[in-house]
């Protein structure tokens, strides 16, 4: 959801001047340039615009957007897009390695939003070639064993619910909505520990979500409105869900 502020965040009101300013110099409706940032607003606004994702997800893209034209500018002094190619790429994460000292994470973070940044701009035909199609940083994703929870985790996650309820009930401090409020959070919890459900997926599913007969949930994806993208189905059976029926 896109934040509630008294005023325009710096960084978007710079991309709107600057969208302002390609579309009164371009001759068609499509927006075209060759200026490396004129780009990156191009993209930041269309994604803005599509709200295909999150406001707070947007303005990371375009913090690490800016971070690699502000590098180009003071190490290279580049600023046409069709000039960046694969190796300077490769130097730019070498640089946030070994300089910046970002963690494999935070590589990550960056490789996915010049991966978006250059394919969008690859769509729209203002680069011949994707510099980032073949290429690949020395960053891998990975899952780190030692912080995910073990089935002992999860059986006390899922007793510290009944222990609450069952708290509530000796101390005759019930009401109407005790149990209700027990099963959903049980239900809650059941299903982010059986689908790995983020925070948001789990705020976004609706009561006509789930089908009862079919034993099936469907979990929307991130998006607004007219584009909703990662919609998935999943298949229970677990006694908690079937109960919160």
């Amino acid at each position: 959801m896109r934040r509630i502020s008294l005023s325009t965040p710096k960084w978007e009101t710079q991309v709107d001047q600057t969208i302002q300013k390609v579309k009164k110099e371009s001759k068609s409706r499509s927006l075209k340039s060759s200026d490396l940032y004129e780009c990156i607003c191009i993209f930041i606004s269309d994604h803005l615009k599509k709200q295909m994702f999150s406001y707070a997800t947007v303005s990371i893209y375009y913090q690490h957007l800016k971070s690699f034209y502000t590098w180009l500018c003071e190490n290279v002094e580049i600023t046409d897009i069709r000039n960046v190619g694969a190796c300077l790429l490769r130097d730019y994460f070498s640089y946030l390695e070994d300089v910046k000292n970002y963690k494999k994470s935070s590589l990550e973070g960056v490789q996915t939003a010049l991966e978006r940044f250059f394919r969008s701009m690859r769509l729209r035909r203002l680069i011949k070639e994707n510099p980032l199609q073949d290429f690949r940083i020395r960053a891998r994703r990975h899952m780190n064993s030692a912080e995910l929870l073990t089935p002992f985790d999860i059986k006390i996650l899922l007793r510290s619910v009944k222990e609450h309820y069952q708290c509530l009930k000796d101390s005759n401090k019930l009401d109407c909505f005790s149990l209700f409020i027990h099963r959903r959070d049980l239900c809650i919890l059941a299903l982010c520990i059986a689908y790995g459900l983020r925070r948001g997926e789990i705020q976004r599913i609706k009561l006509d979500h789930v089908d009862l007969d079919k034993r099936a949930v469907l979990i929307p994806g991130k998006g607004k409105q007219r584009v909703i993208i990662k919609n998935r189905t999943a298949f229970f059976s677990h006694y908690f869900l079937e109960e919160s029926g």
